[in-house]
């Protein structure tokens, strides 16, 4: 049977067909909706946070096209002296340190919350933002919050919370297995979100790994 629209039927479908389309291109905006934490919107606007470069790491340059969201500053692990033999030099793929990792930095300033709001917002924030990323669902649960002083000692924030998340799916973690992710947040500065990620586990989880040598990568 052929199905003819009516003139509100054809009005009602265009609506539709232009929330979906509106929605596709408004998508990361998503993740500030209903907070008070935004990106940096001009290279004018700062936040009171330091990087810097742990031992045994590289500043590189990470492409924005094509992520979701910006990021701010990114390192990678040092690759370890090659191998050498008695013939001849030899590189190792053994030798080189969290081969494939990068530690990736965002930050998202604090444009009005209280103290009351602070850690709700925090939490909702840092909710929709890892499931953007990741390309599933990831609930609160799915995080193990950081002692206070754990977070003063590695950022001096006010809170703090890890996920480790298997086969992310996203423009950000695109070619990565792996991500660890961090959320660290300053009631009237703002939050940084450090993302690890790579394509062995090692990098994340081992006590010589590119997560826990970068815990010093920046400080509010």
């Amino acid at each position: 049977m052929k199905i003819l629209f009516s003139g509100n039927s054809k009005k009602i479908t265009t609506i539709c067909f232009f929330l979906a389309y509106l929605s596709t291109i408004c998508f990361a905006e998503i993740i500030s909706f209903g907070t008070h934490f935004r990106n940096l919107q001009n290279g004018f606007e700062t936040m009171d946070v330091t990087f810097s470069v742990p031992d045994g790491f590289d500043l590189i340059a990470v492409p924005q096209k094509g992520t979701e969201l910006n990021i701010k500053f990114a390192i990678r692990p040092k690759p370890k002296p090659s191998s050498i033999t008695s013939t001849k030099p030899l590189k190792s793929r053994a030798s080189l340190s969290d081969e494939h990792t990068e530690v990736r930095h965002c930050i998202f300033l604090d444009t009005g919350t209280t103290e009351q709001s602070f850690n709700r917002e925090f939490i909702i924030f840092m909710l929709n933002c890892t499931s953007l990323i990741a390309g599933r669902e990831i609930i609160l649960a799915d995080f193990a919050p950081v002692a206070k002083t754990e977070v003063n000692k590695i950022c001096k924030a006010d809170i703090g919370y890890i996920c480790y998340v298997t086969n992310p799916h996203s423009r950000f973690t695109n070619g990565y297995s792996q991500m660890m992710i961090e959320f660290y947040g300053k009631q009237g500065v703002g939050i940084v979100l450090r993302a690890t990620v790579s394509n062995t586990t090692k990098a994340l989880t081992s006590k010589t790994g590119a997560f826990t040598k970068a815990k010093t990568s920046f400080s509010f």
